[in-house]
């Protein structure tokens, strides 16, 4: 039997919003000059953003992780 791990969609929302606006933060308030920080902080930022989206949003979601269990022999 194969389990898929995701977050619930109250989690999902809440990091979805806040990684939006860290993102949203991040390209405001940081310096021009800090350009490939910035790059990078809003790749990621984003990327957190549109993974827990699209938990929200769609039915079956993104799982960040799965697990193998065999199943369980009947006793005779």
């Amino acid at each position: 039997m194969m389990f898929s791990i995701r977050p619930s969609k109250a989690v999902s929302v809440l990091i979805m919003i806040v990684a939006a606006l860290l993102g949203i933060l991040g390209l405001v308030s940081i310096p021009t000059g800090v350009g490939l920080f910035k790059l990078i902080w809003a790749i990621i930022t984003f990327g957190i953003a549109i993974l827990h989206g699209a938990n929200v949003f769609s039915k079956n979601g993104i799982s960040f992780g799965e697990i193998n269990r065999k199943p369980r022999r009947k006793l005779k």
